[in-house]
This record gives C-alpha cells, sequence and structure tokens, in this order.
C-alpha cells in the first residue's frame, strides 16, 4: 500500500512536469534531458560496483553531456568533424586517462565506462532528433513535440499494460534467464497498452495536420516500433541489473525503481523511432 501510495505521487508530479518540458522543447527539453542523463548514467556506473569495477564516472559525466549538446545544437552544422571523429577523441582520452588512474579491472573500467555513454547520453540524444524536428503545421501542431509526446505516453503505458497483464494474467514465462518475473501475457498487455494511444490517434485523424510528412501507415508503424522497443528496453537493463544480482538501478523514485528503471524503455525505443524518421520520413 505504501509503495503504490509513493508510486502515485511521483506520476501525480513527474509527468506534468514531464508534458511541459516536452511542449516547451529547446532548453527546457535539453535541461530534462540533461538530468534524466545524469542519473541514469550515474546508476549504470554503479552497477558493478560490488565486482570492484570502477568506471570513469567525472570523464563519462563531461563526455555524456558533450553528446546531449552536439546532437542538441545539430553540431553537423555548426562544427567541422563528425560524430565518429569525436567518439574516436573520446575512446583514446578514456584508456589514456586509465593508465594513471592505477584502478583494479582496467579492462572492465573502460568497458563500462565506454558502454555507459553509448547505452545512455547517445541513445537519449535521439529524442533531440525527434523534438527539434521543425516541421510546422497549420493547426500550430509541432510534428517532432507530438512524435516526442508519442514516444513517453505509448513506452508509459507499454509499461503499464506489461505489468497489469503479467500481474493478472501472467503464467507463461518470457525470458526466465533474463527477468524471472517477466511473462508473455505481459509482453502481450504492454503491446495493448501502446495500441491504446494509437487508437485516439486514429480516431483524431491526424491526417489533417501531417499530411506532408506523415500517414496513419507510418504512425501505425511507429507504435510496433515503440512496443518493441520499449520492451527490448526494459528486459537489457534487466540483464544488465541480473548480471550483478540487483533488483532496482537504485531507490530514487518511490515505487519506480531508479531513473535507469523508469526510462530504459525509451532508451531503446526512441532511437528506434528516430531511425525510422530519418531513413523513412525525413527524406
Amino acid at each position: 500500500m505504501k509503495l503504490t501510495k509513493s508510486r502515485s505521487i511521483v506520476n501525480f508530479l513527474g509527468i506534468p512536469l514531464i508534458v511541459f518540458l516536452v511542449f516547451m522543447g529547446e532548453y527546457f527539453f535539453l535541461f530534462f534531458i540533461s538530468v534524466v542523463n545524469f542519473f541514469c548514467l550515474r546508476e549504470f556506473y554503479l552497477l558493478p560496483r560490488s565486482e570492484k569495477i570502477y568506471p570513469q564516472f567525472i570523464i563519462g559525466y563531461i563526455i555524456s553531456f558533450l553528446i546531449l549538446l552536439l546532437n542538441f545544437f545539430q553540431y553537423d552544422k555548426i562544427i567541422f568533424f563528425t560524430f565518429f571523429d569525436f567518439f574516436i577523441i573520446c575512446i583514446l582520452f578514456i584508456i589514456i586517462f586509465e593508465l594513471f588512474r592505477g584502478k583494479k579491472n582496467p579492462f572492465l573500467n573502460i568497458s563500462i565506462t565506454l558502454t555507459g555513454l553509448l547505452y545512455v547520453p547517445t541513445f537519449l540524444s535521439s529524442l533531440f532528433l525527434i523534438r527539434n524536428f521543425d516541421y510546422q503545421s497549420q493547426n500550430f501542431y509541432n510534428l517532432g513535440m507530438v512524435i516526442t509526446f508519442v514516444i513517453f505516453l505509448s513506452t508509459w503505458l507499454c509499461d503499464t499494460g506489461a505489468l497489469f497483464f503479467g500481474k493478472f494474467l501472467g503464467k507463461n514465462k518470457l525470458l526466465y534467464r533474463v527477468s524471472p518475473n517477466k511473462t508473455i501475457e505481459g509482453s502481450i498487455g504492454g503491446f495493448f497498452g501502446t495500441f491504446l494511444i494509437y487508437i485516439l490517434f486514429y480516431f483524431f485523424s491526424f491526417d489533417e495536420i501531417f499530411n506532408e510528412y506523415i500517414n496513419h501507415f507510418d504512425i501505425l508503424f511507429i507504435f510496433i516500433i515503440i512496443g518493441i522497443g520499449a520492451q527490448i528496453g526494459d528486459l537489457a537493463e534487466s540483464l544488465f541489473k541480473r548480471n550483478f544480482g540487483l533488483k532496482d538501478s537504485s531507490s530514487m523514485l518511490a515505487g519506480h525503481g531508479g531513473f535507469l528503471d523508469r526510462f530504459d524503455s525509451i532508451l531503446f525505443s526512441a532511437p528506434l523511432v528516430y531511425i525510422y524518421f530519418r531513413f523513412f520520413i525525413m527524406v
């Protein structure tokens, strides 16, 4: 009962705040994603603490923020090197820095540091690339803003649907080795939750708003991508936590675990949606 109450309080305060920050966009959205990035990366770097593995926290924070800034300001338009060039420089710097740290398990320290940079800020940056897509319709709606809302709302409903279906109907295990509590019925419930938002889109006839760039087939495929990506993201984080014998990434968000537990699904669904946008819509 206490856990449910705490979870409700976090939802009551957090969801309106996130909606406001997504709606405002620009530096408000940059601030929001930067905060999420900091806590998610921190929790990821703390996962192996019991194994005496010491990622480069400060270096990781600095590089992760630079990754966010480069993508927020669309680096390819303002600087002369590519994202690949930037990452090569970062890898070299992290390896050289590890030479002088004197910590145990240097190979694993470097590996976890780099994996965290690929997993958290690089994936989160796809939200900037979607939110900043600046097609403006005659009806005030911004395509990037609406799709960003879709990613958040669909992912949350996917998690909620999976939770309730798994709790009340779950019998057949999905991937016991990765997450013993997840079931096939819960996975179906996740897709059901995602498609509730699609039904709303369908009946609100968004053709009038986005008919130049996006149609109902695109919308349907985006929801399928989110339903798949959200559940893969959840399983991926469960795989990481189970490797180190942990149930939650932290206890910062009462009733939800940590930031990584709350945003793991978005870390996968957002870049998949961006890839679809990049190759099938933004052409």
